[in-house]
């Protein structure tokens, strides 16, 4: 397993394949990916698992988003996603950033909480998927 830092490009097809399969590709492209950070795992030379972090400032404080993390369904069930996630927050302080919050689907919260972020605010519905907003004060 390996860490490494890509291109908003380079994430796309992990992205397409297990964010929004079927659908076009734009979908899986954010405003403001070029201007993200984005990094991957690798397994065995291949890459098969992204996030990026996107930083703004909400009431005055710098804050940092997670978006579009996906790992391959091959590969998930593996400790995978917590490594990338790890890295992330990694990445996070190293900025002196305190808050990493996310929208997270309603079917990953236990996955969330068991690295510790916490639910916040009420559901809501975005791609025909329920959703709530997640965060850690790093």
């Amino acid at each position: 397993m390996t860490l490494r830092i890509l291109t908003a490009e380079q994430t796309y097809p992990i992205r397409h394949a297990v964010l929004r399969p079927g659908k076009p590709l734009a979908d899986v492209i954010v405003h403001g990916d070029k201007d993200a950070f984005h990094l991957g795992i690798e397994s065995d030379g291949t890459l098969v698992g992204v996030g990026s972090l996107f930083e703004s400032s909400e009431d005055g404080k710098r804050c940092v988003r997670l978006r579009k993390l996906a790992v391959l369904i091959s590969h998930q069930k593996r400790g995978l996603g917590g490594v990338l996630i790890s890295a992330l927050q990694d990445e996070t302080r190293q900025r002196r950033v305190s808050r990493f919050w996310f929208d997270a689907r309603m079917s990953a919260v236990g996955f969330y909480q068991r690295l510790g972020f916490e639910g916040y605010g009420t559901t809501f519905q975005k791609n025909d998927r329920t959703y709530i907003k997640m965060q850690k004060i790093l």
